[in-house]
């Protein structure tokens, strides 16, 4: 009977699981385990089957949070409600909902953003969509996410007045598990017996990342208008009329803007005519080629081998000016 019992032994040691899942697995998940052994003891076959050894899956707490605008936003002195895209995911294994919080005393900058607010997207369309997206709330409206699930989150900030060209201004969005926070590995223990815990993981159950205002003094201004000649000498669209567009370029304020290139694509049921570009630089008016060379104007396929054609216009470093470029089209 000895080595039955230290076979048996062998057979729980190796079989028993540890409690050091991925995080992947839900939370509340039970996962069961029982060993067997088959053995012969004194001539005659043994089968037997251990106890069930059973736990549950505690929860973790992991979360990220990522600014989501490609470049700093560019904003103007006084401006108004400029809004900032931030992402959180939860990356825990249990639905979790968060506490969010918006620090605009940011060392480092040149400005602070004021009257923070914030809004959830609650229709999950990635966009701000007034009147449907709803304002975070600390009591009535958290973020509640599902392991995996994201949200886009939205802040608005005034501009102060008073500022100088290609100042900074930092707004900093917090985010918190309700659960709780701290050190990885740190235990919260449920309300109610018998409920898993929930254990901080890698990230501390909380994040901070900054989203960031760029002041211009520069401002750019299109005004596209279009003049109708129509074959019959009017100015109706007929089939046949020449459509010529013009498009007023207006640069103001402080500063330059640079690289500045126009394009406009040909509209669908139209055809460009050839050589008809051309740039009032605000002394004189030339015409340009439709090729891509040294002047400022070019007809292109875009993209590539689509079928759809633009015209471009890159008149490079602008300060301070008006200028006025043209094309024409005609009906099909």
């Amino acid at each position: 009977m000895k080595s039955y019992a230290y076979i048996f032994s062998l057979l729980m040691i190796f079989s028993l699981p540890t409690k050091a899942l991925a995080v992947g697995v839900p939370v509340g998940t039970v996962i069961n385990n029982q060993a067997q052994v088959d053995a012969m003891v004194d001539g005659n076959p043994v089968n037997l089957v251990s106890n069930f050894a059973a736990f549950t899956v505690d929860e973790v707490l992991n979360l990220t949070l990522t600014w989501q605008d490609a470049t700093n936003v560019m904003v103007r002195p006084g401006e108004t409600g400029q809004m900032l895209t931030f992402l959180l995911t939860n990356t825990g294994n249990g639905a979790e909902d968060f506490y969010l919080t918006i620090d605009n005393a940011i060392a480092g900058d040149q400005f602070e953003p004021q009257s923070p607010l914030l809004y959830l997207d609650t229709n999950g369309n990635s966009n701000y969509d007034p009147g449907t997206d709803q304002a975070y709330d600390p009591v009535s409206n958290l973020p509640l996410l599902a392991p995996d699930q994201g949200i886009n989150l939205f802040i608005f900030n005034d501009i102060p007045s008073g500022l100088n060209d290609n100042d900074l201004g930092i707004s900093q969005l917090l985010a918190e598990a309700t659960t709780g926070s701290g050190s990885p590995g740190t235990i919260f223990f449920p309300a109610l017996a018998g409920d898993p815990v929930s254990i901080v993981g890698t990230s501390g159950a909380r994040a901070g990342t900054d989203g960031i205002y760029e002041v211009t003094l520069v401002a750019v201004a299109l005004t596209k208008t279009v003049q109708i000649n129509d074959p019959n000498g009017g100015n109706q669209p007929l089939t046949g009329a020449t459509l010529t567009y013009a498009i007023l370029i207006e640069v103001t304020g402080l500063g330059t803007a640079t690289a500045l290139v126009v394009q406009d694509l040909i509209p669908a049921n139209t055809s460009y005519v050839t050589g008809s570009m051309t740039l009032f630089d605000g002394t004189a008016t030339k015409t340009l080629s439709d090729q891509i060379d040294l002047d400022e104007g070019a007809f292109i396929e875009s993209p590539p081998g689509t079928g759809s054609y633009e015209v471009s216009f890159a008149l490079g470093d602008l300060t301070n000016t008006t200028q006025t470029v043209t094309f024409q089209v005609t009906i099909d």
